[in-house]
């Protein structure tokens, strides 16, 4: 006599098979979890590290990824510092070191905690030394016109400064 599928035993065996499947699916997801992260105790599940990135083609150890961020930052640090250096005790003033001021905001004054940067200094600086020599004929590589521009570069720190102080109050 052919079961039908209304009938109550045919429901206890679907049943039965149904979890039959459920508990093999269930062991074959336990099996590929332990297989994944290689232990039986599911307490003690240690999720696995990558020891390697792969970087275009190649792939590079994470070790290796480390050191070259770390150098690199260095080299980036010592650059800036070098230069600042530079621009404050040997007063380099060339294409170079005025592009790294515009985007490093090197101090030329401080006031009420308020930055001046030096950019901002040497163009207004740049711009009066050219004024004075096309308009006024001053030649600022002679002796007379070197004293002129020291004066010239406190007159201009000193203007800056007391326009600060007056937008300030």
């Amino acid at each position: 006599m052919p079961l039908e599928k209304s009938s109550p035993k045919a429901k206890k065996t679907t049943g039965k098979i149904t979890k039959k499947v459920k508990k093999a699916r269930k062991k074959s997801a336990q099996k590929r979890i332990e297989k994944l992260f290689k232990t039986r105790d599911p307490n003690r599940i240690r999720v696995p590290q990558k020891k390697s990135v792969k970087v275009g083609k190649k792939r590079v150890g994470l070790k290796m990824l480390t050191w070259i961020v770390v150098l690199v930052l260095a080299a980036l640090i010592l650059f800036l510092v070098v230069l600042g250096v530079g621009i404050y005790r040997y007063d380099w003033d060339n294409q170079t070191t005025k592009w790294v001021s515009r985007v490093i905001p090197y101090p030329a004054a401080l006031v009420d905690y308020h930055l001046i940067s030096l950019y901002d200094y040497r163009k207004e600086l740049d711009s009066t030394k050219h004024y004075q020599s096309k308009l006024q004929g001053i030649d600022f590589n002679a002796e007379e016109g070197k004293a002129q521009l020291e004066h010239m570069e406190k007159d201009i720190l000193e203007q800056m400064i007391n326009s600060e102080i007056v937008e300030k109050e």
